[in-house]
């Protein structure tokens, strides 16, 4: 299960911008290591260069946040 948290802004026109935070829940291998992590998300909803096409395009980048101690 992935639960995907974000905002979207309606800007720019034909391009609108999208941020966010996604958490995981397995209980299979290989991704039950994304239990304890948290991913951050952006990207953008394009419009679509086809035509036909009745949906927009979601394009989203995924990374997962590193823990690393603070500097003293």
């Amino acid at each position: 299960m992935v639960e995907w948290h974000g905002y979207g802004r309606a800007y720019p026109a034909g391009r609108r911008q999208i941020v966010g935070a996604m958490f995981h829940l397995a209980d299979r291998e290989p991704y039950r290591r994304l239990n304890d992590v948290v991913c951050v998300s952006v990207g953008e909803v394009r419009a679509p260069g086809d035509p036909g096409q009745a949906e927009p395009d979601l394009v989203v980048d995924v990374a997962e946040l590193i823990w690393e101690p603070i500097a003293e």
